[in-house]
């Protein structure tokens, strides 16, 4: 029987109206459903999509199209099309959709982007709207872009195909590994690895598309599949403030957040991009005039901070702009953070905030645990990288009662929280009793406050909750007065955010600097297989340092690095039969008998040096937060120059420069695109002559393999030229 059948049956109980869109996989048609007297929209697939020669292909074509209806199905929000029936005839499934009078926002787009921004960032909430709903059901549509988001005429905001959709418990079918589904000028860099994707990748879908929508430009374009994909795994969009004259940088803000190339550095849910958002298009309204000023300090023994945005860098430093403050004027930076680092033997360490020009650096402990640049928007290792020499300094020490502990959880609201406790309604949940208990057991990080676009985020830390933040209007309610009424007043949903609380690298460095680790080889079946870091404090000065602070060793970045190298490294290149060509780097890793961490070695410094028994220098290593063609240079000049002073002893054969976030044009050149050294040493993808691949030349007979290594939460990942 052929399909449609040209009359209503009683499996098919449907008129056809219209045939209205087709595409590579299947048919759209009107139709009117009889019973209902409604238009409805009926989706079905092509022929040959469910009676491939490929039996395996044609069955999970199937699948994954009831998938589709099963996930649409599950949900029911004002956002989403509406399944109305599942049904089959002839053989042909089928699925009936409301009908949606309106255009996709890709023809939109095509006609009049780009939108003006309070209609683009309107329709980015009701998209992240949609997600959530979907999320909260465990469903990933894993295929947000324009095509599958209807405008209605009435403005409404729809979105429909479901089709790649992962239901995380109980799925129809499961795409391959390694194999993407979603458009690449809107996937996440997860999907185009080829990895296990979760929420957060919707997240970065949507920020494409708020992205398209404000700038009429996709964030990452290129002439075909590969271009586009390796922009979207390395490259950095254009800043949206450059492209769209008179947006606001918290807006703007908000999208390159969520266009983060590691997950964990987007928000954690799409209520919470929706929630900064809505603060980022609320901050930049004017401002009644009974609301000015209500960002000043709070008076003293108040707690309260109430007008701030929800991103969290520009929220932080609203917050550290209320400290009172000591002009230094300008100062030498390095000099001036390790005073501020030192721990008197008599007295407590310093605890608040340093901001050096357009910088703050917070400390507590002798620990740097935050740095985030005003103008910028940077966060983290990256900004003090890019300290100068000297800036303008003002000291901003902390309030009394929020004290080391409350200042160590505030600099974690750069981080992402492990949440302990979520969709709390305060309806059935007795929060303030909650928090209560919280500050008995001793508990460090945030009780959580949304209503409508308003939040507030209570600080727990110390036994005590020191500082209440609030963004948003709480529909005109005081905030002056203890939190718990508020939850008295309104209905609430809350979620309780485990501090996640994680030092910058240069409090590692300055505490173990010449770190000694042995390795001793374990029983495993390779010479190199369970290495055993032991510790080998090389002075006093070093073990009353780990006595007297609050980092662990075992968390330090160069210690981590170390492990993964000597466990993880030579087996890399082994199952991928490269091992000859990195013969340097892998097979003396075997040869590994110590380490230094943070070691100076020729007048620079790497985050390790490896040795073996006789104290020759194996491998260099250097850790660096962002590593463009710039940095490169240099690590591999200040490689060389180690070399060379040992010359006699052919020392170091394996050099690593690891980063969270590797420049395009720095990935170009090291696959073959330029030179990657302004001193002109000659760098190979590979020797036509011996074979070694990542080679720098030093000498005529002499050189060593250079690797970069990209780091994210979940570990290290080599680059191969």
């Amino acid at each position: 029987m052929s399909f449609p059948p040209a009359a209503p049956t009683p499996s098919f109980p449907f008129r056809i109206l219209s045939r209205v869109g087709e595409g590579a996989m299947g048919v759209v048609y009107r139709a009117l459903d009889p019973a209902l007297d409604r238009p409805v929209a009926i989706k079905v697939l092509h022929r040959e999509v469910l009676e491939s020669r490929d039996a395996a292909r044609a069955r999970e074509n199937r699948l994954r199209f009831l998938q589709e209806a099963r996930a649409g199905a599950a949900l029911s929000h004002s956002n989403v099309t509406v399944i109305h029936h599942v049904g089959e005839e002839g053989g042909q499934p089928y699925i009936v959709m409301e009908w949606l009078e309106g255009s996709t926002l890709e023809e939109v787009l095509s006609k009049r982007a780009p939108l003006a921004p309070a209609e683009a960032n309107e329709l980015a909430g009701q998209l992240l709207a949609a997600l959530e709903a979907a999320h909260a059901r465990g469903i990933v549509h894993r295929d947000i872009k324009p095509a599958n988001l209807v405008l209605l005429t009435d403005g409404r905001l729809k979105v429909t195909d479901f089709g790649i959709a992962r239901l995380q418990e109980g799925e129809l079918v499961k795409t391959r590994a390694g194999e993407v589904f979603a458009t690449p000028l809107f996937a996440s860099p997860e999907q185009l690895r080829g990895e296990q994707v979760d929420a957060r990748s919707d997240l970065f879908s949507a920020a494409v598309v708020l992205y398209q929508a404000l700038s009429g430009e996709l964030p990452f374009e290129g002439q075909g599949y590969l271009e586009v994909a390796h922009k979207v795994l390395s490259a950095e969009p254009r800043r949206l403030e450059q492209l769209v004259p008179g947006l606001s940088s918290k807006v703007a803000a908000v999208v390159h957040r969520a266009l983060a190339k590691d997950r964990a550095r987007r928000f954690g849910s799409a209520a919470e991009m929706a929630r900064a958002l809505a603060a980022a298009v609320a901050a930049n309204e004017p401002q009644r005039p009974e609301a000015a000023g209500s960002e000043l300090a709070p008076a003293p023994g108040q707690g309260w901070l109430e007008g701030l945005v929800a991103e969290p860098p520009a929220a932080l430093a609203q917050v550290l702009h209320t400290w009172p403050a000591r002009p230094l004027g300008p100062q030498p930076v390095a000099g001036l953070l390790e005073r501020l680092l030192e721990v008197p033997l008599h007295a407590e360490p310093f605890s608040g905030a340093a901001r050096l020009g357009s910088a703050w650096v917070l400390l507590a402990d002798g620990v740097v645990w935050a740095a985030l640049d005003e103008r910028t928007g940077l966060a983290g290792d990256r900004v003090l990288e890019l300290l100068p020499e000297r800036a303008e300094a003002t000291l901003h020490a902390a309030p009394n009662e929020l004290g080391a502990p409350g200042v160590r959880v505030l600099a974690s609201w750069l981080n992402v929280p492990i949440v302990r406790h979520g969709d709390l309604d305060s309806s059935f949940v007795n929060l303030e009793a909650l928090a209560r208990r919280l500050c008995q057991e001793g508990f460090a990080g945030f009780l959580e406050l949304a209503t409508g676009t308003s939040w507030g985020r209570v600080l727990l830390a110390g036994g005590r909750s020191p500082l209440r933040l609030f963004g948003g209007d709480w529909q005109g309610l005081p905030l002056d007065r203890p939190w718990p009424e508020l939850v008295a007043a309104l209905p609430l949903k809350a979620r309780v955010l485990e501090a996640q609380e994680r030092p910058l690298s240069l409090s590692y460095r300055r505490l173990f600097p010449g770190f000694e680790v042995l390795t001793q080889r374990g029983t495993g079946t390779g010479a190199a297989a369970d290495p055993v870091l032991v510790p080998q404090p090389s002075s006093s000065a070093h073990r009353g340092a780990r006595e007297t602070s609050p980092l662990a060793l075992e968390k330090a970045p160069a210690y981590r690095l170390l492990g993964w190298l000597l466990s993880d490294g030579g087996a890399f290149f082994r199952e991928r039969d490269r091992a000859a060509k990195w013969k340097y780097l892998v097979e003396w890793l075997a040869d590994v008998r110590s380490a230094r961490l943070y070691a100076e070695l020729a007048g620079s410094g790497f985050d390790f040096a490896t040795f073996d028994g006789t104290g020759k220098l194996l491998h260099l290593a250097r850790r660096v937060d962002f590593a463009d063609r710039e940095a490169a240079s240099r690590f591999i000049d200040d490689v060389a120059r180690v070399k060379a002073e040992r010359i006699k002893t052919g020392d170091v054969g394996g050099a690593l420069l690891v980063a969270r976030q590797l420049s395009p044009g720095l990935l170009d050149a090291y696959g073959g695109g330029g030179s990657l050294s302004e001193s002109g040493r000659r760098f190979a993808v590979e020797e036509s002559f011996t074979g070694y691949e990542g080679f720098v030349r030093v000498g005529p007979r002499r050189g060593f393999h250079l690797l970069l290594v990209e780091e994210s939460e979940s570990g290290f990942r080599p680059i191969l030229p």
